[in-house]
């Protein structure tokens, strides 16, 4: 039998948020309302660093007990977990894979944050592993990174679900597909959690960048894929810099082997979702120098990081999975709502 895990007060307050969006914004990409006064998630995770106790707010309910599937929502740029975590909902109810528990942190920035003694909070490196600011109300608390959080919040699943926590997916849009990327680059809990029986999938929907594993790059010349000459390289020095690359990585992932990476990111099971229609150059898009040498939009950028990554494995990648959305563009609702996408990510790996 089939069942999300959520508090009905949590429930009640989730939907009338979604109302409240779905009033103001219709069914788009919702970034508007929450451009200004970013609303903090109502549950809250704690523990301790040393001697210090640090919080990272969240939604959903990590004290479910006999979940067999655990699915985390990334949130993107908004910093808004409530409206991910109302997409996850929807996704676990349609996908029907026994109790499913759906939980969505929230990545606090320096500009929202400071409201609260021990939450923590990040410049823009979150994304990728970065680690948390002691200034303003932390000031003197110890530093943490992102993906070392998200891991202690899985560990704290799998502690109560032992024996029927079977599958973690991981899943977000826009930056926050930047970090379900660079965190199955990087993380051990997969490691640790496989001879438990546990598998992880990963879904990245629209990021504006990719994690590339070698300093080669390409363009698409009339539907033909071929390397970029140095020429056109080296003008952009960062180009290969962590996040758009595997060089001066910050964070978790500092003191890790290249080759480990390359072999997670490779290896992993991955869903890259794309929607065709993502065609602009909005805000929203990367346009810095390393962004550009990957694609001029992320369509084109989704077609060269797969050929990146099956020329790096020397062919297809058995373990990816690419989603190429018809009449979607940059929208995470068309995305998390679309019955491939949803098939992909509960589907056994």
């Amino acid at each position: 039998m089939f069942s999300v895990c959520f508090p009905y007060a949590a429930l009640r307050r989730l939907l009338l948020a979604v109302c409240l969006m779905l009033a103001f914004t219709g069914c788009g990409e919702m970034k508007k309302l929450y451009s200004g006064n970013i609303p903090i998630a109502h549950e809250r995770f704690s523990f301790k660093i040393g001697s210090a106790e640090v919080v990272l707010p969240y939604e959903g309910d990590l004290g479910a007990e006999n979940v067999s599937t655990l699915l985390i929502m990334i949130h993107d740029d908004t910093l808004n977990p409530v409206s991910y975590m109302s997409k996850g909902i929807f996704a676990a109810d349609v996908a029907g894979r026994g109790k499913t528990s759906v939980i969505a942190p929230q990545f606090l920035e320096r500009r929202v944050a400071e409201r609260e003694k021990g939450m923590l909070f990040w410049d823009r490196r979150w994304r990728g592993g970065g680690y948390s600011l002691s200034s303003g109300l932390n000031k003197g608390y110890p530093s943490v990174s992102s993906f070392t959080v998200l891991e202690r919040m899985i560990g704290e699943v799998y502690h109560r679900n032992k024996d029927t926590l079977r599958k973690v997916v991981i899943a977000g849009h826009g930056g926050g597909a930047q970090f379900a990327i660079q965190f199955a680059a990087m993380n051990s809990t997969e490691n640790r959690l496989a001879s438990k029986g546990v598998k992880f999938t990963y879904v990245a929907a629209n990021p504006s960048t990719y994690l590339y594993l070698s300093n080669e790059r390409f363009r698409d010349e009339n539907g033909r894929i071929i390397p970029l000459g140095r020429s056109q390289i080296t003008g952009c020095f960062s180009y290969n810099s962590y996040k758009y690359g595997l060089d001066s990585i910050y964070g978790y992932g500092s003191n890790m082997q290249t080759q480990d990476i390359r072999n997670n990111l490779l290896k992993r099971h991955m869903v890259f979702v794309v929607g065709k229609q993502n065609l602009g150059r909005s805000l929203s898009l990367d346009n810095s120098c390393g962004a550009d040498i990957q694609g001029k939009n992320r369509v084109e950028r989704a077609a060269l990081f797969r050929h990146h990554l099956e020329k790096l494995n020397g062919g297809s990648c058995p373990s990816h999975t690419w989603i190429m959305l018809d009449r979607v563009g940059h929208n995470p609702d068309a995305v998390f709502s679309n019955h491939d996408v949803i098939q992909a990510m509960f589907a056994d790996n």
